[in-house]
Parts: structure tokens; sequence; C-alpha cells
């Protein structure tokens, strides 16, 4: 990385080993600008606890270079469509979110609590023309997932995903998002891998979530957000249970009422489920008197086995196609858009400039043609001569602005500035595990979808 502060350039492979500077450029106010473009597009300086750390200003992620770590492309459908629901503070790096529902619920009809509230006003789900956009569970997933940087792909994260990893980074990006007025963090579980050696560490932590959602007497109903890989939905009794691979004994209950609206609701996903594909579930819960996970919504997203999103049959195709080619790119993300509306199955960001890769899979011999002002390419599924994808650039054809000009510029061809970010750490509890180190689960509950 190269950043510019008061005309002087450091150099380093991350915020860390240039901390002094970086406190003093803070404690100054100091403009910072990235040097991984001519353009020298803007940064600041947040302090998350004790470290201070640079990040783009918001709105600018296209100026950055592709192979910059700061880099987003301009075209973010499903983000774009929240507005002003997301609001980014650039003294702490934090984020704040509004959200269409609430962390309580009332209390039964003639049990009035001194706390109640006037019932804010919920918008749409997946309305791209709501006037007051906010978020659902869906939306909050998506963006933990995009903060935790699970959207992207580099060859060199292949073989280094798996839940440990993923779960550890989805935490620490809870903790910079705030929602009505309390961390995101506070108000979450986000459940680890589970292994032979964490499984009473999970326990405990899963005890105090439970903790934090125990009614007082008069008060309203609280509720709380947990993530975990999805592990279907069975049923025991009257009531139906949905599964969680790394809470085998904490499955969440709920009705039959509320089962019938979820299938509908979800079918998709459950269906990708069912024929073998990683879904990671977003549930909002209860609790029960005694102790049990009530269900109150849930939202569902469907990822690849390196964690990567996609959204039907095609999509997942073009990845799949995208990682072998060993390929570099951002997996945009729908949030809570509507089906019908088109988004890039891709864009990349190891050509010339980005290119956004919309998938064509019609049958008809009408033309597509995207809504967008950006580079782009249609990719077709069904059609061989219409599933190549746009070539490559070689990793010593970049200049950034500290760079001499083309023509008398050092040969660089050793230097790849395509290579992975670190943002991925092993989380303590699972230190010194294969990365296949996944307990086998006796008592695990059946898990057929259509039970």
């Amino acid at each position: 990385m190269r950043i510019e502060v008061d005309s002087v350039i450091l150099e380093a492979d991350n915020d860390k080993e240039i901390q002094e500077p970086l406190k003093n450029a803070y404690e100054g106010r100091k403009d910072l600008f990235c040097l991984c473009s001519l353009g020298r597009p803007r940064l600041y300086l947040a302090k998350v606890e004790d470290t201070y750390v640079s990040k783009r200003w918001p709105h600018t992620g296209h100026e950055h270079d592709p192979s910059c770590d700061h880099y987003e492309p301009k075209l973010n459908p499903g983000q774009g469509v929240m507005g002003d629901a997301i609001t980014e503070n650039t003294d702490t790096g934090e984020f704040t979110l509004r959200v269409n529902f609430a962390f309580s619920k009332a209390l039964p009809k003639g049990s009035k609590s001194k706390d109640d509230e006037k019932k804010e006003p919920v918008v749409k789900q997946g309305d791209a023309k709501a006037s007051n956009p906010s978020f659902g569970l869906q939306s909050i997933l998506s963006f933990l997932w995009e903060q935790a940087r699970y959207n992207r792909w580099y060859p060199k994260m292949e073989g280094k995903r798996h839940w440990g990893n993923v779960s550890y980074n989805l935490k620490e990006a809870a903790s910079h998002i705030t929602t009505k007025g309390v961390k995101l963090s506070e108000r979450m579980f986000i459940a680890q891998r589970l292994t032979e050696k964490n499984g009473r560490y999970i326990n405990a932590e899963l005890a105090t979530f439970k903790h934090s959602l125990k009614n007082t007497k008069g008060k309203k109903t609280k509720l709380g957000i947990l993530i975990d890989q999805f592990n279907g939905i069975g049923q025991q009794g009257n009531l139906f249970q949905i599964y969680l691979k790394n809470l085998p004994n904490a499955p969440i209950m709920l009705t039959d009422k509320s089962m019938a609206g979820l299938e509908r609701k979800f079918e998709s996903q459950i269906n990708a489920f069912d024929y073998g594909a990683n879904v990671i579930a977003i549930a909002q819960v209860g609790l029960t008197d005694y102790g049990d996970l009530v269900y109150e919504r849930l939202g569902l997203l469907v990822v690849d086995s390196n964690f990567l999103p996609f959204y039907g049959m095609h999509d997942k195709e073009l990845i799949d196609q995208a990682v072998a080619e060993r390929r570099r790119f951002i997996k945009p993300m729908r949030y809570e858009l509507n089906d019908h509306i088109s988004i890039p199955g891709i864009t990349l960001i190891d050509t010339e400039e980005p290119i956004d890769i919309f998938v064509d899979a019609s049958t008809t011999d009408e033309p597509f043609e995207p809504v967008t002002d950006d580079p782009y390419r249609i990719w077709q599924p069904m059609n061989p001569n219409g599933r190549d994808l746009p070539e490559a650039i070689s990793s010593d054809t970049r200049i950034d602005a500290t760079s001499p000009l083309e023509s008398d510029a050092q040969d660089t061809s050793e230097i790849d500035p395509f290579d992975e970010p670190v943002f991925e750490p092993q989380p303590e509890a699972v230190v010194g595990e294969d990365d296949s180190g996944e307990m086998e689960l006796t008592n695990t509950p059946p898990v057929s979808a259509s039970a």
C-alpha cells in the first residue's frame, strides 16, 4: 500500500507497520490520499480501539485501482437501493444501519408494557422505489458478507475459507455496525465452527446470548439475531424446527403457520440445501421460559464451497468458471432486490478496467441489454461461443501514482498487485486444526427440508 500524507509518501504492507505517522495524521486532521492510481482518491483515518486504520472515503471505491484493497465497483445495485439507510462515520469508521424491524416484541394482548413505543414504519422488502429504505435481515447478512469481504475472490484464497474464519470475520464486521443506538454485535450471536475441542466454548457463548434474551416481567419480549450454517428443517410433535450446523442442540422452534410462510418465501434456498448447497441462515429469535429459541423472522443466503454467494444455477456456473480460470472478481450481492431486477453475475477486476459480467440464460433471439453505464460483457451459458470471459491483463501493466512514466518504468514482473489481502485471521478457538477439521456429529437431527 502507498498513501500520501502532507506530501510524504508512506509505503507498507498494512496500516500496522506505519502506526506512528498515521497517529500524527489522525491527530492533526491531515488529508490522506491513496496512490494506487493517478487519480489519488481520498482516504480517511479511523481509530479502531488503539489502532489507526486507513479507509476509503465514502462513495469513492470505484476511483481506486481494481488491485487496491479499497476498490469497490461503482455499480452496487443491492446496496445502492438502501440509500441513506447506511451512514458511515468518517471519524470512527463505524456504520449505522436503519432497520425495518424491532428488537423487542409486544406483550400478549392485555399486558401493557411501560416501555411501549410507537411502531416504526416498515419499508416493504425488495421495493427499489421505497421512499424510506431500510434493512431487513437479508440485507444485514448481505452487508456483513461484503464488509467481511466474502464476496471477493482471489486465486490464492483457494482452500483457505471455512466457517471458522468466516464466523470470525462476520463478528469483526458486526462490531463496527450500530442499529437503533446499539452495537449490532451486542444483539447478535454468530456460531463459530463446531469441533471436538470447542463445544464447551460455543455452549457458553450460546448461554450468554440466551441470557440477554431473558424476559423481565412487565417488559416487552426481547429479540436477538443469530447467524449459523443452515442444516435443514424437521418436525417434532406439533412444532417445526430449524436446525443449525454448529448448534445441533439448539434448534429454532416455529409453528406450522410460520413454516408455511417460510417455505413459500425460501423455496429455492431450501431446495438448494436439499441438493447439497451450503446455506447461511440469519434468524431473529426470542426465548421461551424454558430456554428454547423461538422463530421470529429469517433470511437465507446460498453460497458455494468458497462461501461465494450465488443466486441460481447459471450464476453459480459463471462463478465456477471464473474460479477455475483463476480470475479475480467481486460478486455483487442482491440484498433484497426483487428477482426480476438484473444485476451483474460478477465484476472482473483483473482486466484493463473492471468489467461487469451479466448472465443471459434466455432462449430467445431478443438482445439482452442491461441498464448500466459501466463496461460490461454478456455471458451466455447455453451458447458455446458466448461463454468466454474477457482476457485478464498481466499484473505488471498497471501504473500507480508514484510510478514513473510507462516508457521509463522498472521491471515489476515479479510483483503481483493482486496478491490476496490479509483479512481472514484464524480464530483462536480453532487454532491448530486442519482446514477440514469439522466434528462428526452423531446427534445431529434429520435435515430433510421436506419433513
